[in-house]
């Protein structure tokens, strides 16, 4: 997906209609989108879109657009590069949003528990967890496939075919144990994972 730069400029109805940077009495800012790169994302003379507008962002979305059936593996990988980089805006949106909220009163010797509800708490809270458990692992997930080669999955292949070959040959007894240290994975890994 190839990143677009437009400047806002300003829109008069009154006397010279058009588009100007200079400021008029009755000018509203505008944004012109013109070019085959619309065409080709489908926005077709006479295509219905929605414009949704939130922390900065404007998002144009066709309405009633037919998924596609079939990407090529390259136009899956930018594809999902594109999502994971739309998951870090949201992430950043929703870091926004609990940066912004009133930070719940703790006192001294009362656990979570024992504090009465709170709104901006449960806030607080999802936000966490949204961010902490979901979203934060779908986007390292998506970035890393979107970058993936061939050639780092055939290497990844004969690590892990190596890694399991030690770990057979220490189950038979054939194998140094400090190899088996090498092919087991660490505990930090398997939290990772």
């Amino acid at each position: 997906m190839k990143r677009k730069t437009l400047t806002v400029g300003l829109y008069s109805g009154h006397r010279e209609p058009g588009w100007s940077h200079s400021e008029k009495p009755d000018s509203v800012p505008m944004i012109r989108l013109r070019g085959r790169w619309l065409e080709r994302a489908g926005f077709v003379n006479g295509a219905k879109m929605t414009v949704d507008v939130l922390l900065g962002t404007l998002s144009l979305t066709l309405t009633g657009r037919a998924p596609r059936t079939r990407y090529s593996v390259p136009e899956a990988q930018q594809v999902l590069g594109a999502l994971s980089e739309k998951l870090a805006a949201i992430v950043a949106g929703l870091n926004e949003v609990y940066d912004g909220l009133p930070q719940p009163e703790l006192h001294d010797g009362l656990l979570e528990e024992e504090l009465a509800p709170d709104l901006a708490a449960e806030l607080l809270g999802a936000i966490e967890c949204v961010v902490g458990d979901y979203l934060a692992a779908a986007i390292d997930a998506l970035a890393a496939v979107a970058k993936l080669t061939e050639e780092e999955l055939e290497r990844e292949l004969w690590r892990e075919r190596a890694r399991m070959e030690t770990i057979r040959q220490f189950a038979a007894g054939t194998a140094p144990s400090n190899q088996l240290e090498l092919a087991l994975p660490t505990a930090s890994a398997v939290a990772e994972s």
